[in-house]
C-alpha cells in the first residue's frame, strides 16, 4: 500500500508549518543571490589594476534529495513514500543537503603600488546531515524498524546568516591582500546528535533509547570581527596564474540572555512497557514533560560562534592559443567534503570573452557538471555567468542547482 506525507508550507496553505516555513526561508534566500568562493578570481581579469565587482550566486546541493523533493519542501505539498525511499537509497551512508545564498561587492583601488581594497555583503548557509534511520523516522516513524536498532549518530542541522563589511590593503595582483571585516549575525540555530540509538521490540513491549547531543538557538543578533587574506602570482607572460584565499576567519559574539543552549545525555531502557498508567508508559514517553526531562537548558550564558571560514587555492592558465583551463579546491564553509573544480574556457571573438564547461565534485554532493561564459565589453565592463548542473532542468531531475552572476567595472 502506498502512502503519502503532507508537508505544509505557510505560503502554500496559509497556516503554520515548521518544515515549510524553514525551507521557504531558504528558498527566498536563494533568490537573493549568494557569496561566491574565490571572490571571482577566475572571472575578474587579472591584468586590471583596479575594479569594482558585484557577485551574485545561489545554489543548493545534496547527495540524496532530488530537485523535485527539495521544491516540495519549499512550497509544501505531498511527498510519496517512493521519493523518500529513493532518497534513502542514494544517501544510504549519510545524507546531506547544503544551501548557500548572498551577495558580495568587492573593490580594489587603481594603482601599481599598495592601495586600498574592501568588500561588503551578506552570506547565508544552511547545512543539514542525517543518517538513513533518522530520515526514515521523520517520515515513516519506527514501524519499519521494529526489532532493529535505529542509528541517529551524526544527524545535524545549522542555519546562519551574516552581514559584513570591511577594508584592507592590496599589494597588487602578484602580491598579498588582506581585509579586516565587521560582522553582524542574524539569529541562528544549530543542533547535532553525537550518539543516538532507538530500539523498540516487534511486540512494542520493550524500549531502549540512548541520546547524546547538543544545540543552541539565538534570539537576537550577534556582532563580531573577522579577517580575509589572499595571495596571487602570475607569470610575466600571463600564461599561468596561481592564487589562494582565506575567507571569514573570525567569530561572532551573542550576548548573555540571547542564547538558549540545550544539552542531552540520556539512556532509557525498560521491558514490559504498558500503554498507560503510573510509571514509565508509552503514553508518558510521548508527553512533553517526559521529553523536557531529558535535556539541560541554559539561557543565561553568552556564546562565541565561529564564522564559516573557508580556504581555497587554484590556478588557471592558457591551453593553446584560444583555450584557458582552471583547477581549484576549497575546504570549510560548513561543507562536509572538499569541493574540487575543473573547467575549460574557449575564447570567442578577439576581446577575451568565451564559453566553457567544467565539472565539480565534493561539497554536499557527488559529481555534477556546470557551464560558464564571460563577456568583455568595449569599455571597462566585464560580465560572467556560471550555471551549475545545466542538465537538471526538470522538477525531478538532478540533485541540485546553482547560478552565479558577476559584473565587474575596471577603474
Amino acid at each position: 500500500m502506498r502512502s503519502r506525507v503532507k508537508i505544509v508550507s505557510r505560503s502554500a496553505e496559509g497556516r503554520a508549518g515548521r518544515t515549510g516555513t524553514w525551507f521557504g526561508w531558504l528558498g527566498a534566500a536563494l533568490l537573493l543571490g549568494a557569496f561566491v568562493r574565490g571572490s571571482g578570481q577566475d572571472v575578474v581579469p587579472p591584468e586590471q589594476s583596479g575594479h569594482v565587482t558585484l557577485l551574485l550566486h545561489g545554489a543548493h546541493r545534496s547527495n540524496a534529495l532530488h530537485n523535485g523533493l527539495a521544491a516540495t519542501f519549499i512550497r509544501g505539498g505531498w511527498v510519496e513514500d517512493g521519493e523518500i525511499q529513493r532518497a534513502l537509497d542514494r544517501g544510504r551512508n549519510r545524507g546531506r543537503l547544503g544551501v548557500e545564498a548572498g551577495t558580495e561587492l568587492v573593490w580594489t583601488a587603481s594603482g601599481n603600488g599598495p592601495r586600498w581594497c574592501g568588500r561588503a555583503g551578506f552570506k547565508n548557509i544552511a547545512d543539514a546531515r542525517w543518517s538513513p534511520d533518522a530520515l526514515e523516522l521523520a517520515f515513516f516513524g519506527n514501524q519499519q524498524g521494529l526489532g532493529t536498532y535505529e542509528v541517529l549518530n551524526g544527524t545535524s542541522l545549522r542555519v546562519g546568516q551574516w552581514v559584513y563589511a570591511g577594508v584592507g590593503r592590496a599589494e597588487g595582483w602578484r602580491g598579498f591582500q588582506w581585509e579586516a571585516l565587521v560582522y553582524q549575525s542574524a539569529p541562528m540555530l544549530a543542533g547535532r546528535i553525537d550518539r543516538g540509538y532507538l530500539f523498540v521490540s516487534e511486540g512494542a513491549d520493550s524500549l531502549y533509547a540512548e541520546l547524546e547531543g547538543s544545540g543552541f538557538r539565538t534570539t537576537a543578533a550577534g556582532w563580531g570581527a573577522g579577517l580575509g587574506a589572499s595571495w596571487s602570482w602570475m607569470r610575466p607572460d600571463g600564461s599561468l596564474y596561481v592564487w589562494a584565499q582565506l575567507s571569514h576567519l573570525g567569530a561572532v559574539r551573542y550576548q548573555p540572555g540571547t542564547v538558549r543552549t540545550l544539552a542531552v545525555d540520556t539512556l532509557v531502557e525498560t521491558t514490559g512497557l504498558a500503554l498507560s498508567g503510573p510509571g514509565l508508559t508509552w503514553e508518558g514517553v510521548q508527553s512533553a514533560e517526559f521529553r523536557e526531562g531529558w535535556a539541560q537548558v541554559d539561557s543565561l550564558a553568552g556564546r562565541w560562534v565561529p564564522l564559516p571560514t573557508s580556504l581555497e587555492a587554484g590556478a588557471f592558465g592558457n591551453w593553446g592559443r584560444s583555450t584557458r583551463w582552471r583547477a581549484s579546491a576549497a575546504v570549510g564553509d560548513w561543507m562536509p567534503w572538499p569541493l574540487v573544480t575543473l573547467s575549460v574556457l574557449r575564447q570567442v571573438g578577439n576581446r577575451g570573452g568565451g564559453v566553457g564547461a567544467g565539472v565539480r565534485a565534493g561539497g554536499w554532493g557527488w559529481v555534477w557538471p556546470y557551464a560558464h561564459a564571460t563577456i568583455v565589453g568595449k569599455g571597462p565592463w566585464f560580465w560572467a555567468v556560471s550555471w551549475e548542473d545545466p542538465l537538471a532542468v526538470g522538477p525531478g531531475n538532478g540533485l541540485g542547482r546553482g547560478l552565479t552572476l558577476v559584473c565587474s567595472l575596471r577603474i
